[in-house]
């Protein structure tokens, strides 16, 4: 993930907010400050490679040491990097995670002067038609995501397809 820093509006003390909210019986969530949205971003990262390398028994329990395979590596470093992805496009974008499990990639309009996302009435909590813009870094990473994906999908196709021709024909 290349976001090196999420401009986030200036927020007053988390005391202040906490006080005000007990005052007036209102314990609302707090905004996540810019240094704990990017925590988040990098344990997102960063957690299916260390959960698959934890040592879960013996004299090195808890230690993060396991030997994986380089395949799954990869693997685990991509499902790392699209978590990151939908954390900051939640974070940034203010979706809900049912309205972003709804979009498709012909909703990301992502090379457009401004890069937004079009969220379809039919999957907005308020069921009117949104369009939400995109911070530039984020449609970026969107689009790298994507043409990731497509490449490992053709790839696949092209390997199953490569293995049915090796097969003897049927008579």
């Amino acid at each position: 993930m290349e976001i090196v820093s999420i401009a986030v509006a200036p927020q007053p003390s988390r005391a202040a907010e906490a006080d005000k909210a007990a005052t007036i019986g209102l314990f609302d969530t707090l905004a996540l400050t810019e240094e704990e949205l990017l925590k988040l971003l990098d344990a997102a990262c960063r957690r299916p490679l260390h959960e698959a390398m934890l040592i879960r028994r013996g004299s090195r329990q808890g230690q993060a040491t396991a030997e994986v395979r380089p395949a799954v590596r990869e693997e685990l470093e991509a499902l790392g990097r699209e978590r990151a992805l939908i954390c900051a496009t939640l974070a940034t974008t203010g979706l809900r995670k049912g309205e972003l499990a709804s979009l498709t990639v012909g909703q990301a309009f992502l090379d457009s002067a401004r890069p937004y996302l079009r969220l379809c009435a039919a999957d907005a909590k308020n069921r009117k038609e949104a369009f939400l813009p995109l911070r530039r870094d984020v449609a970026r990473e969107i689009g790298l995501w994507v043409n990731e994906r497509l490449e490992t999908r053709q790839r696949a196709a092209r390997d199953a397809g490569e293995a049915h021709s090796r097969c003897p024909a049927a008579r």
